[in-house]
């Protein structure tokens, strides 16, 4: 990695040079840099805010689930019917579904090889589980915390490489040449006051985004404090963007953020509201007086998480529903595992027979919500004790949280966006569509790591970015004028954030998120004018507003053609039954100072497969790299 300091302006600004930069420390990000080392690409860096922060390593759930292809004993699974079933989720393109599958089982036993410790049985056979929208028991999972065990052993390779680790530092802006191509990326230090000796130039010909999703869009959030993510640096960058519409939300706790999944809800807590006068409602008390449906609504949705549309009106997430309604009259809202919901009036037997049998199953049918809570899942109990909450004696505060954005940047089968030299993986990339299976989250991120690099080792590695052209890439961030200042970024933030939590997640408003896109895309201006005198958070406020109006500007196509689907709901939009339109991508771009959203129709499913010797041969001549 070259070493110098430019001068530009008469400011001398420390510069480095690499062919390939990779932003982000998580499971894909420190994959990526992996897979581009072993692949002879040893003129890279990689560059974080945090080495130790990102969601790959702080978060987690109930079962934190590795989707793959079935490899069970008695599966009948193969690639292309998994591509299928990804593809189904709607909204999906054909191709990028194609390639998750069939990397999918090289990619895992790649983490398996390097010590994550996915369970097997006694003959040494992966065995599998069901997750939400699943035909065939692909999940596997080594615990709540599968991601941060995936994180740690891919760094210890990266450690064992030596590879150069760029830490403490916030990708504020990437850098484009003449073309339009990727030729760098401003950087500036966030352990230290803003001074010219904490702000870097990286010049480089390939970047690969691994940040995560945009944890600043919204405030009611399950992404742990410290990640932000930077889909904004894309979004600037006039990289296409797709189905950012397109969220996962579901009940978390506030402090610690943690999904409240699985038997957090069927063990049957109360649902609790307190007013401002400190006034306690049961929640399902007040609103669903059936007993037997109030329970059996509430135990499901711990198996059925997610926020669904589909399971609104008549399903398990009217729960959710009744928490963001009392969320919006201003009041709190906990689960209590100490009592029982409906109070006196509480009959376990009332329960639907599929809940019930599974109480009974699991031994479960005790006096207490704390009880039901021990006796099937003891550690998650323990989970919460460690984070200094203890559900024996103290009620859980929730509300209807992002989790994960299924949409992202736009990139094709080798997780290249539209801007050249730009490749995303992660969460960061928009594969996933309208709805996905429970835990194809984690196999993407490392296929698109894959991809990305392998197409950059055989198409990309001897690309350079010159100090003539950084220099000129750079040049205006560096000039005097400043019509930055006297603005406070960081309360417009909060602002928007929780406006974005109430009229534009799980529950949308059309004429309040039309209103929100109006207003902040006039904010965009002196953001765009701005000079590197800021700190890191003027920069991660800037990446939000521009993530955020690229969502809004989408999300008012939705409402204009009466697209409702996946996790969200309108609450004053027509619905359309076109099947076209429910099925459609959404793209959006920033391009001449302008967000522009337009619908397309997925990308089919490729036929895959081909004749030996063909692909051999092209195999011999460009290992199929196009």
């Amino acid at each position: 990695m070259e070493h110098t300091f430019l001068t530009i302006y008469n400011q001398k600004i420390e510069a480095y040079f690499v062919n390939t930069l990779v932003v982000g420390s998580g499971a894909a990000g420190y994959a990526a840099a992996v897979r581009l080392w072993e692949g002879g690409n040893e003129n890279i860096a990689l560059l974080t805010e945090n080495r130790l922060c990102g969601t790959s390593r702080n978060a987690g759930s109930d079962k934190q689930t590795y989707y793959k292809q079935g490899i069970g004993a008695m599966g009948t699974d193969s690639p292309l019917q998994m591509a299928k079933d990804l593809f189904a989720g709607g909204a999906t393109d054909g191709d990028t579904a194609y390639c998750e599958a069939v990397n999918s089982l090289p990619c895992f036993f790649r983490l398996a090889q390097m010590g994550v410790a996915f369970p097997t049985n006694r003959y040494g056979e992966f065995v599998g589980y069901r997750t939400d929208h699943d035909t065939a028991g692909r999940a596997t999972s080594a615990g709540p915390l599968t991601s941060k065990m995936m994180t740690e052993v891919w760094e210890r390779e990266f450690e064992k490489y030596k590879i150069p680790l760029l830490d403490k530092l916030l990708a504020a802006e990437i850098l484009k040449d003449e073309n339009g191509a990727v030729s760098g990326v401003f950087a500036i230090r966030t352990d230290a006051d803003l001074n010219e000796e904490n702000r870097l130039l990286i010049g480089c010909r390939n970047l690969i985004l691994a940040t995560g999703g945009h944890a600043a869009v919204y405030s009611d959030t399950v992404y742990p404090v410290g990640h932000t993510g930077s889909l904004g640096l894309a979004v600037q960058a006039g990289a296409k963007m797709q189905n950012l519409t397109e969220w996962q939300y579901g009940l978390a706790s506030v402090d610690p953020k943690w999904n409240v999944s699985g038997t957090y809800m069927q063990s049957l807590p109360a649902l609790i509201s307190v007013d401002a006068d400190y006034c306690c409602t049961d929640i399902l008390q007040k609103y669903i007086p059936d007993v037997g449906t109030g329970l059996s609504l509430l135990f499901r949705k711990g198996y059925e998480w997610p926020f669904d549309s589909a399971k609104a009106e008549h399903g398990s997430s009217q729960i959710d529903l009744l928490v963001h309604k009392e969320k919006d009259l201003g009041n709190r809202v906990y689960l209590d595992y100490t009592v029982n919901p409906y109070g006196e009036n509480f009959d376990i037997s009332l329960l639907d027979t599929e809940a019930k049998s599974y109480l009974k199953n699991a031994n479960a049918l005790l006096a207490t919500p704390l009880q039901r809570l021990l006796q099937m899942n003891t550690p998650a109990y323990e989970l919460y004790f460690g984070k200094g909450v203890d559900l024996a004696t103290q009620p859980l505060e929730i509300a209807l949280c992002a989790q994960h954005c299924n949409g992202g940047v736009a990139v094709d089968v080798w997780w290249q966006s539209s801007v050249e030299g730009l490749f995303v993986c992660g969460e960061a990339a928009g594969t996933h569509g309208v709805r996905r299976p429970g835990g194809s989250a984690l196999n993407a991120g490392q296929v698109g790591a894959l991809r990305a690099s392998q197409f950059i080792n055989a198409k990309r590695q001897d690309q350079a970015t010159d100090e003539q052209t950084l220099l000129a890439s750079a040049a205006r961030l560096f000039t005097d004028a400043d019509q930055s200042r006297g603005f406070d970024y960081s309360l417009q933030n909060l602002v928007s954030r929780g406006l974005m939590s109430r009229y534009a997640g799980a529950i949308r408003n059309a004429r309040q998120c039309r209103k929100m896109q109006s207003v902040l895309s006039e904010r965009i201006l002196p953001y765009e004018k701005n000079v590197p005198v800021q700190d890191a958070q003027f920069y991660r406020c800037r990446h939000a507003l521009f993530t955020q109006c690229a969502q809004l500007d989408a999300l008012c196509l939705l409402a204009d053609h009466g697209i409702v689907r996946g996790g969200a709901v309108w609450t004053d939009a027509e619905k359309t039954e076109d099947t076209a339109l429910l099925q459609a991508v959404v793209e959006t771009q920033y391009k001449d100072g302008k967000f522009v959203s337009t619908l397309r129709s997925p990308r089919p499913l490729p036929e895959g497969g081909g004749f030996f010797e063909e692909v051999w041969r092209a195999f011999r001549e460009n290992g199929n790299i196009e």
